[in-house]
């Protein structure tokens, strides 16, 4: 059987429509999440992590550069750039290098950028 896809050379990960998880991860590589997650995301380099409009989150996330797109909810720390496009939906804390949130975003938040 031939394999199609080189599984030793894979640094993504995606979590589909539909799931509900919760815990705690780390995770490495670019990361999608479409499902319903609940707890603690960490993206431990500095790949990008895109929160897909079917994706729901509740806790805490950790990454470098984040698009977000579904709904999150809980404290969001990125080293670098978060971007929250509509139809997203954003409650909670946001501390990041930089911040952009599109026209039709819905943000409820308190957060600073820093250097």
């Amino acid at each position: 059987m031939k394999q199609n896809i080189d599984l030793k050379n894979l640094d993504f990960s995606f979590l589909g429509k539909g799931s509900k998880i919760n815990g705690v991860f780390h995770l490495v590589g670019a990361t999608h999440l479409a499902s319903d997650l609940e707890g603690e995301l960490h993206i431990d380099d500095d790949s990008n992590l895109c929160i897909e409009a079917s994706g729901r989150f509740k806790g805490t996330i950790n990454c470098h550069n984040i698009e977000i797109y579904g709904q999150v909810e809980g404290e969001l720390k990125a080293t670098g750039k978060v971007i929250v496009y509509p139809p997203a939906t954003f409650k909670g804390s946001i501390s990041a290098e930089n911040l952009v949130i599109y026209p039709g975003a819905e943000v409820n938040m308190e957060g600073h950028t820093h250097h």
